[in-house]
C-alpha cells in the first residue's frame, strides 16, 4: 500500500502553527483561577485544521501542548490535557477542511469544542489530577466558556475569512 508523502511546505506550516500554538498559550495566556486560563492557543490548531485537515492539525494541538508543557510547566502534565488538545485539531480539520468558511461551522466547531472538550473533558482532567470536586468546578468552568465562546468564534471567523481571502489580497496588481 503506497504511503501518502507529507511536503516540505506542509511540514514548516505545521511547525510554524506549533510555535504560535505554544507562544499564544503558554505565554500570551492570562491566568483567571488555578484552573482556568484566557488563551488564543485554539486558532493555529484551527487555522491548521482549515489549511491543512484534520492529521496535521490533531499535530498542532498535540504537539503544542506537550512542546508548551517542556517549554513553561504549569502544574503536573497529563496526558489528558494532549488529548482534549488532539481532538479539537481533529474536529476543526473535520469541518473546515477543503469546506466554504461558513459562520455555522465555526458556531458548532466552537460550540463542540467548548462543551465537550473544554468543559467537560478539561474539568475530569483537573478532577483527577486535583482531586476538585466535578461539580464545584463545573459553575465556573462553564461560565468561562460561555462568555468566551461568542469572543473567540468571532475571532475564529474573521479568521477564517481572512485565509480565504488572502491569495487574492497577495496576487500583485497592475
Amino acid at each position: 500500500m503506497p504511503t501518502k508523502r507529507i511536503s516540505a511546505q506542509t511540514m514548516a506550516v505545521t511547525a510554524m502553527l506549533i510555535a504560535l500554538n505554544i507562544i499564544l498559550t503558554r505565554f500570551l495566556s492570562i491566568s483567571l483561577t488555578e484552573f482556568m486560563r484566557l488563551s488564543f492557543g485554539f486558532l493555529p490548531t484551527a487555522v491548521a485544521g482549515y489549511l491543512l485537515g484534520p492529521i496535521p492539525a490533531l499535530a498542532v494541538g498535540g504537539m503544542g501542548d506537550i512542546l508548551g508543557y517542556l517549554l513553561n510547566p504549569t502544574g503536573p502534565y497529563h496526558f489528558g490535557f494532549t488529548l482534549t488538545a488532539m481532538l479539537a485539531g481533529i474536529t476543526y480539520g473535520l469541518l473546515f477542511y477543503k469546506r466554504d468558511v461558513k459562520l455555522w461551522r465555526v458556531l458548532l466547531a466552537k460550540l463542540i469544542i467548548d462543551l465537550f472538550f473544554n468543559i467537560g473533558l478539561n474539568t475530569l482532567w483537573i478532577h483527577q489530577l486535583y482531586g476538585k470536586a466535578v461539580m464545584v468546578l463545573l459553575p465556573s468552568r462553564a461560565y468561562k466558556n460561555l462568555f468566551q465562546y461568542p469572543v473567540d468564534a468571532a475571532l475564529l471567523f474573521a479568521t477564517l475569512l481572512l485565509l480565504k481571502r488572502l491569495p487574492k489580497m497577495l496576487k500583485p496588481r497592475r
